[in-house]
This record gives structure tokens, sequence and C-alpha cells, in this order.
């Protein structure tokens, strides 16, 4: 009776005799680690990990460890944003406790941009306001609602969009 056979034993079959090139397993390796970082970051922002696990994770691999801390500065720098507070809180704390590294730096850019973004964001209410009493809609009430102007968003994720490649520019060249 013929054998029926997966179509994962079929895969292994046709490629028994394949191998990966050094690029191909650095390029696989990277990913992984990236993936894990990721997920420890994940966790760690959704306090299912403390600050002494995370430094264990990154200190069980001693020949990786170095690439490790580059992969997993990256990840933070993606987890920064302009409106969260909080969060940066967590991750500024990472840089420091986990990475050794100061990130006053990047606080100060992220302070930087928070106070330019609420005065873009004032003069953006006063102008809205001004084009509302333009209309004959006016008075204490009236307040312009900045997160569902179109023009607004679309500036913002700009802003966002700049402010990120700009830290990760300043990580790539060590100057966080």
């Amino acid at each position: 009776m013929a054998e029926i056979k997966s179509t994962m034993e079929l895969v292994l079959e046709k490629t028994k005799n394949l191998s990966l090139s050094e690029d191909e397993k650095k390029t696989l390796r990277a990913n992984e680690w990236t993936g894990k970082a990721r997920g420890w970051v994940q966790k760690y922002l959704a306090d299912a990990i403390g600050i002494n696990e995370l430094k264990s994770y990154l200190s069980t691999d001693e020949e990786t460890i170095e690439q490790l801390r580059e992969i997993l500065k990256l990840e933070l720098l993606n987890h920064i944003h302009l409106n969260s507070n909080g969060t940066n809180a967590k991750i500024f704390q990472i840089f420091r406790d986990v990475l050794d590294m100061n990130p006053e730096s990047l606080v100060q850019k992220v302070r930087t941009m928070q106070k330019d973004m609420e005065q873009d964001s004032e003069r953006q209410l006063n102008l809205l306001k001004g084009e509302l009493q333009d209309k004959g809609i006016s008075g204490s009430a009236v307040l312009p609602n900045l997160s569902k102007h179109k023009v607004w968003e679309a500036r913002m994720e700009k802003v966002e969009t700049d402010f990120h490649e700009a830290i990760r520019e300043s990580a790539m060249r060590h100057d966080l």
C-alpha cells in the first residue's frame, strides 16, 4: 500500500541537502532577536514583566548581547510617542536600568517636540475658532476638536514620523 506523506515530510525530503548561507543565518538570527526584543518591550510596557526580568533576558546570551542591545534600543525608540509620557518614562527607565545608557538627550528632544506641538496645537485651535466665528458659530462652549480635523491629523502623523526618523538616526550615530 502506498504511503501518504504530509506536506511537511515532502518539503523536508526535497530540502534535506540544502543549507543556509552565513548571511541567511545572520538574517534569521536578527529576525529572531528582533521578535524577542519586541516581545520583551511589549510585556514590560503591559506590566507583565518587571525591569529585573527584562535585564535577565538580555544577559542570558553573552555572545550576542551587543547585537541584542542594539536591537532592543531600536525597538524602544519605536515605542516612544510624543503624546504618551507614561510609556515614554518606562522606556527611558529601560535605557537607564537595562542598557546602562543616559537617555537625557532623548528626553530633551521629546520635551522640545511636545512643547512645539502644544504651541502648534494652540495656534491651530485659534485658527479653527476663527473659522467657526466667520461662519457665525461662537460662544464659550464652542471648542474645535483637533483630533477630528483631517489636516491636523495628517500634520501630527508627519511630525511623529519625522521625529522617529530623527531619533533613530541620532541613535545610530550613538548620540543618545
